[in-house]
């Protein structure tokens, strides 16, 4: 079984490293990609995938909206590889 991009995305935003720079840049680097790759180009559509998924986390996600912001901001250049967009 293959996760949907969908909950990737929400798995990602739940887990973000951004105290941890390799991990964090990496964490960004994949939450831009899926952000991409799922059309999302607003700060509250992200945080709502994650309510789909993890309701408390989105509750208070004040550090997913900072990194979200920042890459909305162009703080990351995405080179997004083609996912299948089937199922999500």
């Amino acid at each position: 079984m293959i996760p949907t991009a969908r909950y990737m995305l929400a798995m990602k935003l739940k887990s973000l490293r951004i105290s941890d720079f390799s991990k964090g840049e990496q964490d960004m680097s994949d939450v831009a990609h899926l952000l991409r790759v799922l059309g999302i180009t607003e700060i509250e559509q992200a945080i709502e995938i994650l309510a789909e998924f993890f309701p408390k986390s989105a509750a208070d996600a004040d550090k997913q909206r900072f990194v979200l912001k920042r890459l909305f901001a162009g703080g990351l250049v995405i080179d997004a590889p083609q996912y299948p967009r089937t199922g999500g």
